[in-house]
């Protein structure tokens, strides 16, 4: 009988494909962007033009991240206060894997160039 770590006895077999994508650097995790967006504001008077205004969002990219005491999360990047959420801030964090897309997305670069359009 061959030996099982103490994670397959208490998760069950570890998945290669899964257990072999996980980075242990979480510098490497992408946290997300902050993109401008615009939208029209209605003037204060009646018969008031609207105007564009511009204002920018940060959209956090989602993450898998696995926690000291053994807890794998979903999680995304909290950039005012500085931490991942689930997590408090300076909270050890073992590792992290990409959210994954759905097999028939396209790449992320032709998301992008649609967009551009």
């Amino acid at each position: 009988m061959s030996e099982i770590s103490e994670y397959e006895a208490f998760n069950g077999p570890v998945h290669p494909v899964v257990y072999g994508n996980w980075d242990f650097d979480i510098s490497r995790a992408p946290k997300g962007k902050t993109v401008s967006h615009q939208r029209l504001v209605p003037g204060k008077e009646a018969g008031d033009e609207c105007s564009a205004r511009t204002f920018e969002v940060f959209e956090a990219d989602d993450v898998i991240l696995a926690s000291k005491c053994g807890k794998v999360i979903k999680s995304y990047w909290l950039p005012k206060e500085n931490r991942w959420a689930g997590f408090k801030a300076g909270e050890e964090i073992r590792a992290w894997q990409a959210w994954p897309s759905h097999p028939d997305a396209p790449p992320a670069q032709a998301k992008k160039d649609e967009q551009a359009k």
